[in-house]
């Protein structure tokens, strides 16, 4: 009344009264009510009380209305939804179509460090960095045509001076016309999650460092070891060709007068030939490893290969690629080659071609105990007709059962699956599923424990295929291995 009657104010009002009100026989009541006060000429103050005479100027007048039960419980529950917004521990705000602050709740001001005085009535930008101000007025845009913004990061300014990294969700009030109200801006700080990348990015360079350092290590590291491999089979090399047919037909016609002397030189002869062998067979595998690590290395690098592609006589080259087969193969163990009708050359890089057999019939020979080793060649032709080669490893050892997930989550169907795309990663994974599957089988049966690969060969074979053209695939039971690929002509 103090404010309207000196004229601050024409009028001013307050609701929720709570009066004591005396009822029938004086019985004590309480109520709830709205009171208003306003100003009022002279002549209609003395139209409403006929007791009193004003002469000019106004009067005041107090209106007073009581408040249904109805209306006090919905009061009650604005008030409480009120409080609880207000004193949420998750800063909020809101704006109009101009992306002036119109309200902020506790948490908001006490984050940003100013009064509501200080904040409300303040344009957005106003607190935001010079380089977010246009994204700043793009938002506003977008969220005056009724777009929501999810989880978008901005920094704001604090009365200190200081940033605080944020993320920002909002939504749109419209009003019942269908107007726009106001825009709801809820805040979440951002520093904790900003940290955890930074972190996240520091070990990512790191890891990357390290491994191109281990990548150097290792290149240098087979440089060094396949220098005098390669030196020592050149001397074995020429040690043997001085052990050969003239050399001992020299040796016996000198010593032809004492027959013991000559067939002792002639086994001793003979010994050393076959030690010469075996040592220039394991360099020359000692060689093919070093050889295989610094091709999967390229391909964990992501280079790719580049094969020389000529005409490969396909009979000789399996005929060769057998017979290593049949030296690693257990006793009793057959080895079958099929080639079936059709062109006799194939258009490829005939020493990847060789690796990629050398490595599924190594593998097939690793793990058959008994039974048999099986390369098939057939021609056949892709789904559009072109025409292709068909190689086939079988096996009859050990096999994979059909209870043992063997490529996770790209699970082999039944019938012949194919390898994963995607890189040496993906194959990487799959082809060392179905390594840890066999070796999981070779548990379970208890044959073949001390049989165990490197782990290299069917990578490579993967990786190899692929740059040829092909793709290996591979179906498996208890007792039969199937390892394929097709090249084209």
């Amino acid at each position: 009344m103090e404010s309207v009657g000196s004229g601050e104010a024409l009028k001013a009002s307050i609701t929720d009264v709570e009066m004591d009100l005396k009822g029938e026989g004086g019985t004590p009541l309480s109520g709830f009510f709205d009171w208003s006060v306003g100003l009022v000429s002279a002549a209609l103050s003395n139209i409403l009380d006929k007791s009193a005479h004003y002469e000019g100027g106004r009067g005041l007048i107090l209106m007073g209305e009581p408040c249904s039960e109805q209306t006090v419980r919905q009061r009650a529950k604005d008030s409480e939804t009120a409080d609880f917004i207000q004193n949420a521990p998750i800063p909020l705000q809101s704006t109009d179509c101009k992306g002036v602050i119109q309200w902020a709740n506790l948490a908001m001001l006490d984050m940003m460090e100013y009064t509501q005085d200080e904040y409300v009535g303040r344009h957005c930008s106003d607190f935001a960095p010079d380089d977010q101000k246009d994204l700043m007025s793009e938002m506003a845009k977008a969220v005056h045509c009724g777009k929501k913004i999810k989880e978008v990061p901005v920094c704001f300014y604090r009365k200190n001076g200081g940033i605080v990294p944020l993320l920002l969700d909002t939504n749109v009030s419209y009003s019942e016309d269908g107007r726009f109200h106001h825009t709801r801006c809820f805040f979440r700080d951002d520093t904790g999650r900003r940290v955890r990348e930074a972190r996240a990015e520091a070990l990512v360079d790191e890891m990357d460092r390290s491994l191109s350092l281990l990548d150097n290590f290792m290149s240098n590291a087979l440089h060094f070891v396949r220098t005098p491999c390669n030196v020592m089979t050149q001397a074995l090399d020429a040690a043997r060709g001085q052990l050969d047919s003239t050399n001992l037909k020299a040796i016996l016609h000198v010593n032809h007068s004492n027959p013991v002397i000559s067939e002792a030189a002639k086994a001793a002869i003979l010994e050393s030939k076959l030690m010469l062998d075996v040592t220039v067979g394991q360099l020359s595998d000692l060689t093919r490893t070093l050889d295989d690590v610094s091709d999967l290395q390229r391909f964990e690098q992501g280079a790719e290969l580049r094969p020389v592609i000529n005409d490969v006589e396909l009979l000789p080259l399996c005929h060769s690629v057998m017979a290593e087969c049949a030296l690693r193969c257990h006793d009793g163990v057959e080895c079958v080659l099929d080639i079936g009708e059709g062109k006799a050359t194939l258009p490829t890089d005939p020493k990847q071609l060789r690796r990629v057999l050398h490595h599924l019939l190594a593998n097939a020979a690793m793990w058959t105990r008994q039974g048999s080793v099986h390369l098939s060649v057939t021609h056949d032709v892709y789904p559009n007709g072109a025409p292709r080669c068909v190689f086939n490893v079988t096996d009859t050892g050990v096999g994979i059962a059909g209870n043992i997930d063997v490529v996770g989550k790209y699970r082999q169907p039944q019938s012949m699956g194919k390898a994963p795309k995607g890189g040496s990663e993906l194959s990487q994974k799959y082809l060392a599923s179905v390594q840890q599957a066999r070796d999981r089988q070779v548990e379970a049966a208890g044959s073949l424990s001390n049989a165990k690969g490197v782990g290299l060969g069917l990578l490579l074979s993967y990786n190899i295929t692929n740059a040829l053209g092909g793709e290996l695939c591979f179906s498996s039971e208890p007792g039969n291995t199937k390892f394929s690929f097709s090249l084209p002509y």
